[in-house]
Protein backbone atom coordinates (compact mmCIF):
# COMPACT_ATOMS: atom_id res chain seq x y z
CA UNK A 1 0.00 0.00 0.00
CA UNK A 2 0.91 3.80 -0.77
CA UNK A 3 2.56 5.48 2.37
CA UNK A 4 0.89 9.09 0.76
CA UNK A 5 -2.75 9.68 2.83
CA UNK A 6 -5.53 9.41 0.23
CA UNK A 7 -4.20 7.54 -2.29
CA UNK A 8 -5.66 3.99 -2.91
CA UNK A 9 -3.85 1.81 -5.31
CA UNK A 10 -5.87 -0.38 -7.05
CA UNK A 11 -4.46 -3.48 -8.96
CA UNK A 12 -3.77 -3.52 -12.92
CA UNK A 13 -3.49 0.83 -12.75
CA UNK A 14 0.05 0.47 -11.14
CA UNK A 15 2.58 -1.86 -12.22
CA UNK A 16 5.81 -0.46 -10.03
CA UNK A 17 6.07 2.02 -12.96
CA UNK A 18 6.81 5.94 -11.78
CA UNK A 19 4.61 7.31 -14.53
CA UNK A 20 1.58 5.06 -13.86
CA UNK A 21 2.21 6.52 -10.10
CA UNK A 22 2.89 10.08 -11.78
CA UNK A 23 -0.65 9.83 -13.28
CA UNK A 24 -2.30 8.83 -10.38
CA UNK A 25 -0.90 12.18 -8.09
CA UNK A 26 -1.82 13.98 -11.10
CA UNK A 27 -5.56 13.02 -11.31
CA UNK A 28 -5.62 13.56 -7.15
CA UNK A 29 -4.35 16.99 -7.72
CA UNK A 30 -6.92 18.05 -10.21
CA UNK A 31 -9.45 17.06 -7.65
CA UNK A 32 -10.65 14.10 -9.79
CA UNK A 33 -11.25 10.47 -8.49
CA UNK A 34 -10.84 8.30 -11.44
CA UNK A 35 -10.32 4.94 -10.88
CA UNK A 36 -9.39 1.62 -13.59
CA UNK A 37 -12.50 -0.53 -13.07
CA UNK A 38 -13.80 -2.93 -15.38
CA UNK A 39 -16.19 -0.09 -16.82
CA UNK A 40 -16.51 0.21 -19.98
CA UNK A 41 -17.12 -3.66 -21.44
CA UNK A 42 -14.87 -3.68 -23.78
CA UNK A 43 -13.69 -6.48 -26.33
CA UNK A 44 -10.16 -6.83 -28.04
CA UNK A 45 -9.78 -8.67 -31.38
CA UNK A 46 -6.06 -9.38 -32.55
CA UNK A 47 -5.44 -10.34 -36.14
CA UNK A 48 -2.38 -10.13 -38.19
CA UNK A 49 -2.53 -6.21 -39.34
CA UNK A 50 -4.77 -5.06 -36.48
CA UNK A 51 -5.46 -4.74 -33.23
CA UNK A 52 -9.50 -3.95 -32.40
CA UNK A 53 -10.92 -3.03 -29.29
CA UNK A 54 -14.43 -2.41 -29.20
CA UNK A 55 -16.08 -0.61 -26.14
CA UNK A 56 -19.28 -0.02 -24.58
CA UNK A 57 -19.91 3.48 -23.48
CA UNK A 58 -23.93 3.87 -24.06
CA UNK A 59 -25.15 7.27 -22.80
CA UNK A 60 -21.35 8.90 -22.58
CA UNK A 61 -20.90 11.76 -25.23
CA UNK A 62 -17.90 12.04 -27.78
CA UNK A 63 -16.67 15.21 -25.50
CA UNK A 64 -17.16 13.44 -21.99
CA UNK A 65 -14.39 10.73 -22.59
CA UNK A 66 -10.52 10.89 -24.35
CA UNK A 67 -8.45 7.83 -25.74
CA UNK A 68 -4.46 8.64 -25.67
CA UNK A 69 -1.65 6.58 -25.24
CA UNK A 70 1.09 6.54 -22.49
CA UNK A 71 3.65 4.30 -22.34
CA UNK A 72 2.46 1.73 -24.72
CA UNK A 73 -1.12 1.45 -22.84
CA UNK A 74 -4.34 2.56 -23.86
CA UNK A 75 -6.15 4.57 -21.93
CA UNK A 76 -9.53 5.00 -22.48
CA UNK A 77 -11.20 7.93 -19.32
CA UNK A 78 -13.81 10.17 -18.90
CA UNK A 79 -17.44 10.68 -17.10
CA UNK A 80 -20.95 9.02 -17.79
CA UNK A 81 -22.85 11.62 -16.77
CA UNK A 82 -26.33 11.77 -15.42
CA UNK A 83 -29.01 11.74 -18.05
CA UNK A 84 -31.05 15.22 -16.76
CA UNK A 85 -34.69 14.75 -16.40
CA UNK A 86 -36.86 17.84 -17.33
CA UNK A 87 -38.48 17.90 -14.05
CA UNK A 88 -38.69 17.79 -10.55
CA UNK A 89 -38.35 13.92 -9.34
CA UNK A 90 -38.49 12.19 -6.59
CA UNK A 91 -37.38 8.28 -7.63
CA UNK A 92 -38.75 5.20 -6.22
CA UNK A 93 -35.56 3.30 -7.18
CA UNK A 94 -32.76 4.69 -8.94
CA UNK A 95 -30.30 2.23 -10.18
CA UNK A 96 -28.33 3.89 -12.95
CA UNK A 97 -24.88 4.43 -11.93
CA UNK A 98 -22.87 7.76 -13.29
CA UNK A 99 -19.33 8.16 -12.34
CA UNK A 100 -15.78 8.82 -13.82
CA UNK A 101 -14.03 5.58 -15.54
CA UNK A 102 -11.23 4.65 -16.64
CA UNK A 103 -9.64 1.57 -18.34
CA UNK A 104 -5.98 0.69 -19.74
CA UNK A 105 -5.01 -1.61 -22.08
CA UNK A 106 -1.61 -2.81 -22.57
CA UNK A 107 -0.62 -2.84 -26.01
CA UNK A 108 1.92 -5.33 -27.82
CA UNK A 109 5.12 -2.87 -28.20
CA UNK A 110 4.54 -3.76 -31.95
CA UNK A 111 2.08 -1.31 -32.94
CA UNK A 112 2.04 1.79 -35.10
CA UNK A 113 1.37 4.22 -32.67
CA UNK A 114 0.66 7.04 -34.92
CA UNK A 115 -2.10 5.16 -36.90
CA UNK A 116 -5.51 4.82 -34.47
CA UNK A 117 -8.90 5.33 -35.22
CA UNK A 118 -11.68 5.38 -33.52
CA UNK A 119 -15.23 6.05 -34.11
CA UNK A 120 -18.00 6.12 -31.80
CA UNK A 121 -21.46 4.58 -33.11
CA UNK A 122 -24.64 3.47 -31.07
CA UNK A 123 -22.72 3.89 -27.96
CA UNK A 124 -19.70 1.56 -29.02
CA UNK A 125 -16.65 2.72 -29.54
CA UNK A 126 -14.15 0.94 -32.00
CA UNK A 127 -10.36 1.28 -31.64
CA UNK A 128 -8.55 0.28 -34.44
CA UNK A 129 -4.57 0.09 -34.30
CA UNK A 130 -2.18 -0.76 -37.23
CA UNK A 131 0.38 -3.59 -36.03
CA UNK A 132 3.82 -3.83 -37.29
Amino acid sequence: MSDLPGIKIIHGIINNELGDILKILENILNNRTVFESNYPLMDIAISKDKIKIYVDLPGVKLEDFKVYLYNNNLIIEGFKSENKIGQKVNFLRMERDFFPFRRVVQLPESIYDENITAILKNGVLEIIIDKK
